[in-house]
């Protein structure tokens, strides 16, 4: 079984990634290690980065990931800092940045960077589009779940789809995990 090291913090998305690629025969390991996380414009370069500070400094083959909320209303923010408005403000205060807003539209990207000691580090990204609710649609969860609410989802909030069904609220972030374990194998 070949193996990798998933960078995080977060024993949820630890369980996931090792439940997503165990079928694949890929074993994940965890590494729970402060990278920085530079200033960017995407979940791309974050991630890139941070992948390729670990795998240099823990001399392993690393896989991180990252992920972001981008309105179109408001010039693609959240974007890479949906984290920190979620601490800052919370889902009720970021709807009142949207307040008499027409557009809604946005996108959610979720980005998986693989990358080796020495070498460069491999981008597999997937998202949805969707649209921001009018008030938090969710009991729990971070910003996106409160009020994204992708295309072709029934018109339910990413939270509500969690609540319903956590299978059916993956398939909104797509698949990245799918297109890095398929090449993975392959190499």
């Amino acid at each position: 079984m070949k193996k990798i090291y998933f960078i995080t913090k977060n024993k949820y998305k630890l369980e996931a990634m090792r439940k997503r690629l165990e079928s694949f025969k890929i074993g994940v390991e965890n590494v729970a290690i402060d990278t920085p996380e530079i200033q960017a414009d995407t979940c791309e370069e974050v991630a890139k980065f941070s992948a390729k500070y670990a795998a240099e400094k823990l001399n392993k083959p690393v896989l991180k990931a990252d992920a972001g909320l981008f309105v179109e209303a408001l010039g693609g923010l959240p974007g890479v800092y949906t984290n920190h408005f979620q601490k800052l403000l919370g889902p009720e205060k970021f709807l009142r940045l949207l307040e008499g807003e027409e557009n809604r539209k946005a996108k959610i990207v979720y980005v998986l960077v693989y990358c080796e000691p020495g070498k460069e580090p491999v981008i597999f990204a997937d998202g949805s589009n969707g649209v921001i609710s009018t008030e938090p649609r969710s009991k729990e969860g971070m910003l996106i779940d409160f009020i994204f609410i992708p295309e072709n989802s029934g018109g339910k909030s990413m939270g509500e789809l969690r609540e319903e069904d956590p299978e059916l609220r993956q398939k909104f972030w797509g698949d990245a995990e799918g297109k890095f374990a398929k090449w993975f194998v392959e190499q």
